[in-house]
C-alpha cells in the first residue's frame, strides 16, 4: 500500500463520470471562493487537513476512493467552523 502513497495527492482529481466530476465542480468552486476570500492560508490549511484525513482512509480504509467530495466536505467544514466562531451569536438564541 505505501508503494502507492502518489494516491493521497491524487485522487481528489479523478472522477468517476463527467456527472461527478460536473456535480463536485458545481460546488467546489464557489465554496473555495469562499475560504480564499478569508485568506489564502486558510484554504492551504483545508486541503492540508483533507489530504492528512485521506491518508488514513488509504491506510485503514483500503476502499479506493476519488473525487473532490472530500475536499468539498473539508471546506464545507471550515465554513461551518469559521461561521460559528465568528458569526453572529444572536441568531444561535
Amino acid at each position: 500500500h505505501l508503494l502507492h502513497f502518489w494516491r493521497i495527492f491524487t485522487s481528489p482529481f479523478s472522477h468517476a463520470d463527467w456527472g461527478h466530476l460536473i456535480g463536485n465542480t458545481l460546488y467546489f468552486l464557489p465554496l473555495s471562493y469562499l475560504v480564499i476570500s478569508n485568506g489564502l492560508s486558510h484554504y492551504i490549511a483545508v486541503w492540508g487537513c483533507v489530504v492528512f484525513l485521506n491518508l488514513f482512509r488509504i491506510l485503514f480504509w483500503h476502499r479506493g476512493g476519488h473525487g473532490m467530495s472530500g475536499v468539498v466536505y473539508g471546506l464545507v467544514g471550515y465554513l461551518l467552523v469559521i461561521g460559528l466562531l465568528e458569526g453572529d451569536r444572536s441568531l444561535l438564541r
